[in-house]
């Protein structure tokens, strides 16, 4: 009985924030359903990882409308606080928050200055995810 109890007490441990969980794996820009100034990217896909020490990882690979290939990635966790994401010239940090249970928050600094602020929403069915900076950009991903 201890053992059993022991064995769904690590479960729960390794399972993390039901959020996070929710957005584990790879989501594409939809650039037809997406509100973006400017010209839209070749393309751009998110992931999510799960690390082994309570981390998430997010990662993005983007190819801009020039075809300038972009890669960065940040580990985080849900606690406002501010990561180095690597890859981001000029470099930046990134702070993820809990808003609700389908809704996050990422705070984007440079130089300590908040240069953004992107609401993340994940749709009831987990099928699709909005990234909005204002009303001005908003980004749909599918899940792939």
């Amino acid at each position: 009985m201890l053992l059993a109890c022991l064995v769904g007490l690590k479960l729960a441990a390794q399972s993390g924030d039901p959020l996070i969980s929710a957005l584990l794996g790879s989501w594409k820009l939809n650039v037809a359903t997406s509100k973006l100034p400017g010209p839209p990217p070749q393309s751009s896909v998110g992931r999510i990882e799960r690390t082994d020490d309570g981390f998430f990882k997010h990662i993005q690979d983007e190819v801009d409308a020039q075809g300038k290939a972009v890669h960065y990635e940040t580990s985080a966790k849900l606690d406002g606080k501010d990561y180095p994401t690597q890859g981001s010239q000029p470099p930046v940090t990134r702070a993820y928050k809990r808003v609700d249970d389908r809704t996050l928050e990422v705070t984007v600094k440079r130089d300590g200055n908040i240069i953004a602020v992107i609401g993340w929403a994940l749709s009831p069915d987990g099928k699709s995810l909005t990234a909005a900076v204002g009303s001005q950009t908003i980004q749909i991903y599918e899940k792939q």
